[in-house]
This record gives C-alpha cells, sequence and structure tokens, in this order.
C-alpha cells in the first residue's frame, strides 16, 4: 500500500514538472497569438450565439464528411476538393445547426423519430440503393434496411468500415431531419404570410401604369469634366457624408504577385533519355548478396516484357493491343506495325509529360468486335461502387459463381438478375451488347478479344471481380501489343534551384514599382494583381487554391509593402507583394477615390446642365433645350416596373420621378446617368380589375420565395458569432 502510494506522489511531482514545462511552452505560444489562457479558446473553431465548437469535434465532422464524400464519388485521393472546402461545409452547417434547428425546436417544431423514419425509407436513393432490394423480386425491402442498420449498429465498435458506415449513416439521418425541420418552418412561413387584396390592388396598378412622354436626356458623359470644377475637399466631403456607402461587409487584402513556374530544362530531358537509352544495351551491375555482377539483358532481349516494364517504368504496364485504325504513337505507327517482335523504339516525349521506350511485344489477330456479358460482383472502394461487401467476401463470392457457372452456364441469367452489381446489364441477363477492344477497361478487354466465343472466365477490375462469358466475335485484323518503360519528365533540383533564384531576384526588388516590372518581364513573367482577398478565400485568380498566401496576408504582424515567396499547387514559386491592409468598418478614401470622383463630377454636370436649360424649362420649351443641349428629342413610353430609360440605360431613381410629373408639365428630373427634360403627354392607368385575388396570389408566391431564401441569412446577420476556422483551415 505504502508503494502505491509513493507512486501516486511520484506521479504528482512527475505531472506538475511536466506541466510546468508544458505551460511555458504553451504560455508562449498562447501570449504570443494575444489569447488568454484562461479563456481557453486556442482549440475554439467557432462560436454562434454562445454555442462553440472546438477543433476536435470539428475534424471529426470534416473527416466524416470527406468519408462520405469519398464512397459517393470514388475520389479517394481527394484530387478535386481541398479540406478547407469541407471545413466551409462543415461550418455552415454548425451555424444553420445553432440558428434554424435548435431555434426551431426550442418553438415546437420537431420531427420524431416515426416521421424521420418514413422519410428516409421512402427517399429515393435508399429506395433505389441495391443493397436494400429484395434478390428475387428486385423491389426495395424494409426487412433488408432494417438488418442493415441493425448489423452496422450491432458491429460499429468493431469493424472499422461498420463503424464508418454508420457515421455516414447518421449524417444522412441528420441532413433528413434538418431538410424536414426546414420544410415545416417554411410551411409555417407561409401559412403565417397575409396580403390584403387592397395592396395587391395598388401593386398591380403601380406595375401596369405607363407614362407617354417626351424626353431628352442629357448624359453626364457628353459633358466633358473640364467643364466643371471637383476639389479635393469636396471629394472628401462627399466620402464622409455618404460613408455609409462603403461600409465593407469584412476585412480584405490587395496584394500584387509574380509567377515562374518550374519547367524541365534541356538538361533536364537529355538526363531522362540517357537513362532510357541505358535500356537498349546489356547491363552488368554488382549483385551485393552474391558478390558476383549481374548482366541485364536489353530491353530487346527481355524474355518477359511486363516484368520488365513493371520493374523500370514509372507507369503501371498496359497491356492494350493497338490496330492501325487506332494507332500507338503518329510518328512511330508506320514502324510499330511492319516490324518484328522485339523491335525497341524511342526514347520519344508522350503528351502526358513522359519520355517513353516502346517495344514491339507481341503480334496477332484480333476480332473487331466482341460481345460479352457479364456478372459484376464489387466490394466497398471500388470504382462506382454501392456495395458494402469487403474484398475478401466480393472474391469469395465471384469464385463461387465461376464454378457454378463453369458447371452449368445455363444459370447464367439467374445470378446476374440476383446478384449483379451492374445495374445496366443485371436486368437482361448480364448482356453488354457488342463492342470493341477500346469500350472497356483494359483487362476486361483483353480478356474478351484473346479468348474465344463461349469462354467462361474471371476478370478483377477496378470495378470488382467479373465472371465473363463472351457470347460473339465478328471481324479480324491485326493487332500490336507494345510494351512502354515510361519515365516521368521532371525538373531537377539544379533546376529548382534556377527558378528559385529568380524569384528571389525579383522579390527583392518588390517594394520598387518600376524595378519589380522590370524584373518580372527579364524572367518572361508578368505582375498581377489578387484585389479584395478575404480571410476565408482559398482560391485566388491567377494562383488557383494557396490558403497558406491567404493566411500569411492576414497574419497579425503583416503591413503593407511585405513580401513572401511560396510554391503553388502547379509547381510553379510566386513572390507575392502585399499593397493593401483594409480591416477597418469602411473602404480607405483612396480605394474608392474613383468612385467617388464619378460621383461628384456627376453631381457637378448635373448642376451644369441645370442652369444650362433651366429658363428654358420653366417656360416649357423643349424644342429650345434640345437645341441647346445638342440631344435630340424623343417620344418614349415607360412603365413604373422598368428601370432602364432608353438612350440613357439602368436608372431607376429617375423612373420614379417620372411618373410624379403631371401632364402636359415640363420638368427637369436629375438621375443618376443624366439630367432628363420630361414632358408627359400621357397618362395610361392600369385596367381595372374585378378582383385581384390572382394578383394577390402571384406576388404572395413570389414574396414566400424571397422570404424563405433570406431566413437563414437574416438569422446570420442578427446573430453573435465568431469565426476562427483561419486558424486551422
Amino acid at each position: 500500500m505504502a508503494t502505491l502510494e509513493n507512486i501516486r506522489k511520484r506521479s504528482g511531482l512527475l505531472i506538475i514538472t511536466i506541466g510546468v514545462a508544458m505551460a511555458a511552452f504553451i504560455l508562449t505560444d498562447f501570449l504570443g497569438s494575444g489569447e488568454s489562457i484562461l479563456r481557453g479558446n486556442q482549440l475554439q473553431v467557432g462560436k454562434v450565439n454562445g454555442v462553440s465548437i472546438d477543433l476536435p469535434e470539428f475534424s471529426e465532422r470534416i473527416d466524416l464528411q470527406i468519408e462520405g464524400y469519398k464512397s459517393q464519388s470514388g475520389d479517394l485521393a481527394l484530387r478535386n476538393v481541398t479540406r478547407k472546402q469541407f471545413a466551409d461545409v462543415v461550418w455552415e452547417d454548425f451555424v444553420r445547426d445553432v440558428l434554424l434547428v435548435a431555434s426551431l425546436e426550442r418553438i415546437g417544431i420537431t420531427v420524431s423519430d416515426d416521421e424521420l423514419y418514413n422519410r428516409i425509407k421512402n427517399h429515393p436513393e435508399i429506395q433505389q440503393a441495391p443493397v436494400f432490394r429484395d434478390e428475387l423480386s428486385n423491389q426495395f425491402s424494409e426487412a433488408r434496411l432494417q438488418q442493415y442498420l441493425m448489423e452496422l449498429q450491432d458491429n460499429r465498435f468493431d469493424n472499422p468500415d461498420a463503424a464508418n458506415f454508420w457515421n455516414q449513416w447518421k449524417a444522412f439521418e441528420n441532413q433528413l431531419r434538418e431538410d424536414a425541420l426546414n420544410s415545416k418552418y417554411n410551411t409555417a412561413i407561409r401559412l403565417g404570410m397575409y396580403m390584403p387584396e387592397a395592396l395587391a390592388e395598388v401593386t398591380f396598378n403601380l406595375d401596369n401604369s405607363s407614362r407617354s412622354m417626351d424626353i431628352i436626356p442629357i448624359l453626364y458623359t457628353g459633358i466633358e469634366d473640364g467643364a466643371v470644377n471637383v476639389t479635393e475637399s469636396e471629394l472628401k466631403a462627399y466620402y464622409n457624408k455618404n460613408k455609409r456607402d462603403f461600409k465593407i461587409d469584412e476585412p480584405y487584402r490587395n496584394f500584387e504577385f509574380v509567377t515562374i513556374t518550374v519547367q524541365p530544362s534541356a538538361a533536364d530531358r537529355q538526363e531522362v533519355k540517357d537513362a532510357l537509352n541505358a535500356f537498349l544495351d546489356d547491363q552488368i551491375v554488382f549483385n551485393q548478396r552474391t558478390g558476383m555482377n549481374d548482366t541485364i539483358p536489353a530491353f530487346a532481349r527481355a524474355e518477359d516484357d511486363s516484368a520488365y516494364v513493371s520493374m523500370r517504368s514509372d507507369l503501371p504496364v498496359n497491356n492494350r493491343y493497338f490496330r492501325e485504325s487506332n494507332g500507338f504513337n503518329i510518328e512511330f505507327d508506320s514502324l510499330i506495325f511492319n516490324s518484328a517482335v522485339g523491335t525497341v523504339f524511342g526514347p520519344f516525349d508522350d503528351e502526358s509529360g513522359y519520355i517513353k521506350l516502346g517495344k514491339v511485344s507481341k503480334i496477332a489477330s484480333l476480332p473487331d468486335s466482341v460481345q460479352a456479358r457479364h456478372i459484376l460482383i464489387s466490394f466497398a472502394g471500388a470504382e462506382r461502387s454501392e456495395a458494402t461487401r469487403s474484398f475478401p467476401e466480393a472474391k469469395e463470392l465471384a469464385d463461387s459463381i465461376f464454378e457454378v457457372l463453369k458447371a452449368d452456364i445455363s444459370q447464367f441469367d439467374t445470378y446476374s438478375a440476383s446478384l449483379n452489381d451492374d445495374p445496366t446489364a443485371a436486368n437482361n441477363g448480364g448482356d453488354l451488347g457488342w463492342f470493341n477492344d477500346r469500350t472497356m477497361t483494359p483487362a476486361f478487354s483483353n480478356f474478351c478479344f484473346e479468348n474465344s466465343v463461349g469462354e467462361v472466365g474471371i476478370v478483377r477490375t477496378e470495378f470488382g471481380f467479373h465472371i465473363i462469358e463472351i457470347t460473339g466475335q465478328g471481324g479480324s485484323s491485326k493487332a500490336v501489343r507494345v510494351a512502354t518503360i515510361a519515365r516521368e519528365l521532371l525538373a531537377s533540383e539544379a533546376t529548382d534551384n534556377d527558378v528559385y533564384r529568380q524569384i528571389t531576384q525579383i522579390a527583392e526588388v518588390a517594394n520598387d514599382a518600376e524595378a519589380f516590372q522590370q524584373a518580372a518581364e527579364a524572367a518572361g513573367a508578368q505582375i498581377r494583381s489578387a484585389n479584395n482577398v478575404h480571410i476565408f478565400d482559398e482560391n485566388i485568380i491567377g494562383l488557383g487554391p494557396n490558403r497558406d498566401i491567404v493566411r500569411w496576408s492576414f497574419d497579425k504582424d503583416r503591413k503593407p509593402g511585405d513580401i513572401h515567396i511560396d510554391r503553388t499547387a502547379d509547381n510553379s514559386y510566386v513572390v507575392v507583394h502585399l499593397t493593401d491592409i483594409v480591416d477597418g468598418e469602411f473602404e480607405p478614401f483612396e480605394s474608392v477615390r474613383e468612385t467617388i470622383e464619378d460621383k461628384v463630377f456627376n453631381q457637378k454636370k448635373a448642376e451644369f446642365i441645370r442652369k444650362q436649360i433651366e429658363a428654358a424649362a420653366k417656360a416649357g420649351d423643349m424644342d429650345a433645350i434640345s437645341q441647346s443641349m445638342n440631344v435630340a428629342m424623343t417620344s418614349i413610353q415607360l412603365t413604373f416596373s422598368q428601370n432602364s430609360i432608353d438612350r440613357a440605360g439602368n436608372d431607376p431613381r429617375a423612373v420614379g420621378a417620372i411618373f410624379g410629373v403631371g401632364e402636359n408639365t415640363v420638368r427637369l428630373i436629375t438621375g443618376d446617368r443624366a439630367v432628363y427634360a420630361v414632358r408627359v403627354t400621357a397618362k395610361v392607368n392600369a385596367p381595372e380589375q374585378g378582383s385581384y385575388i390572382d394578383e394577390k396570389e402571384a406576388y404572395l408566391n413570389n414574396l414566400r420565395g424571397r422570404i424563405e431564401s433570406s431566413v437563414f441569412i437574416s438569422k446570420k446577420e442578427a446573430a453573435t458569432i465568431k469565426d476562427n476556422r483561419h486558424r486551422f483551415f
């Protein structure tokens, strides 16, 4: 007992010692980041109305999203998406859950378990999923759905695959529950909206009334800037008076950048060709295991081309045959189809970024087309697979079916109808029709074209295991199998260093505009700009996805003029020159100077124009206005719902003012694009309706659609949200 107590005491001492050391380390990081250790929010991804989510839970949700995406898309390497994109989805779901789902449940809008289950079993994806179909009737089976869920639930703690599928299932349930809640909420909104028929009448009359008029649009663009005088103080006065027009939603950064792509040099290309040329002759190599020299035969003398290639190529062995109708390589087709087996050619460049050495490996007379049928037994993780069985389970099932069909091929239709994971072929006995040697995946195609009619075999492809019967073959022609040793053409370290030196030289002068331009041009590059880059942005036009640069630009120690060198996803070096940091509530004056100049100049031009024609307008003399401003008068008709005016463009403010002008009166209307001299010649009111019920419903439907889509946005704007995603993603 005393020993245990001593261990406890020593453990406590050890923990305290380690704790002090860790505290020193952590405090340094916390203090450096401006966060208080007492707040304990270093791992807080965000908080919405007091509800927070920390990094471990957030990352778990991301991983769940990723697994679901992989199983649905087959994009196992995540080539088409980034983790940041999943983080954005998870964040929006979290915000929506706090603002909508939780609040709806609090006011009594709920989805019961029975209702959720009914939605699940009637969901189109559940109804159509092969795993939930009865093997005999091929119809949806509720019993199979329940069995599947019970198996997942029972095995989720012992089987990683079951745990993964269970988590995906729970996410699916949560999404359906949220959709149901939103649907109920939107229904409640629709039922709660009302529009008096009198208001529908007013709206109808406004939308369908029109004015006929004579109009002279005197455009601001037709007046030279030199005709008016605008001072710096007037520009700043306008900015201060109308500052709210320049309010920004969130901080942003502006920067300019230069990229130089790292491309293989001529020396790099020659090095790869030299390596491939070495396979043209026998090679003597020292065998460390035997202590003797071994002779590696030249490519031309290799007995097993596939084995030879697989040990030396950067690409997998491709055993496809080529015909003159679908040649191998336009430069070598004539040689290939007129040479004997063993002929070696190349090295040659390939458009896919490889340099290759080829060999005529086999010549055969093959069918031009084949008819076959198959039964696909897929497995979880296979291409386009919805199966849940494991790889060993799929192989065992395929082998057993193969043995049965070898003995009795008449059962093919029966097995295809009940077990075929190819939904297109399942219901017609697995028949694939006629196809050429480029239609199917290589392993499948090779079996069908290299064997005879009636042959039954089992082939594995990226889709799973195929039990195949060749049912027909037509025509024949010469086909050549080419073995190729491929080496990827990559930039060497020396080439990479040369490009890095170039980008470094450009970075050294980035704060000198003229020198920066000259250095970029000397490197064959150009300076590009990225403006209004926000803290959660990922894609930068001209750079593609690059969160590192975005996060760098928002670092708390950044200042205009800072320079950064980075590597891009497309194998380029980039130098970034930070030009603007906008963190305030409003756009800086200089950032919106051009906009303000346009506004103030237009105001001054409006005053200038009105002074020129005011007397003629008071006299009601439209012809005098037209002559003095050299602008033609035209007759037009406007409806209240229009935003645009002939010869001027979009100017809704002016349209509204015109509808306030009395008949046969000349008025000057100051708009956003012009000063308009207007004489209304006729007012046409909307036709009187006996009832406005149809109009009322039309307006209500339009309003409902807008409100439903804006509910979440308005709740989000009213919420207290702290978003720290940029610290982690």
